[in-house]
């Protein structure tokens, strides 16, 4: 239930840039217990495959966004 919650505000949220301690606080706060952040974020790579991009660096929140709407969002 928890994870689907997730996945259903990062459908909502798809034109936006998401970070992945947002959405792991979203998890836990829909009762979400059994997933760790770094294990939330691979579960999402693999539920919305190659369209969600996973923007990590050392020290900081990962961030995710679609890669349809990368462009637009991101100056690369």
């Amino acid at each position: 239930m928890a994870f689907e919650t997730t996945v259903s505000a990062v459908r909502a949220e798809s034109p936006r840039v998401g970070n992945s301690i947002e959405l792991y606080d979203l998890y836990q706060s829909t009762g979400g217990i059994d997933i760790s952040r770094r294990t939330l974020d691979t579960k999402l790579l693999e539920y919305f495959g190659s369209d969600l991009l996973l923007l990590s660096g050392t020290g900081v929140a990962c961030l995710l966004v679609f890669r349809s709407k990368a462009s637009s969002l991101l100056r690369l």
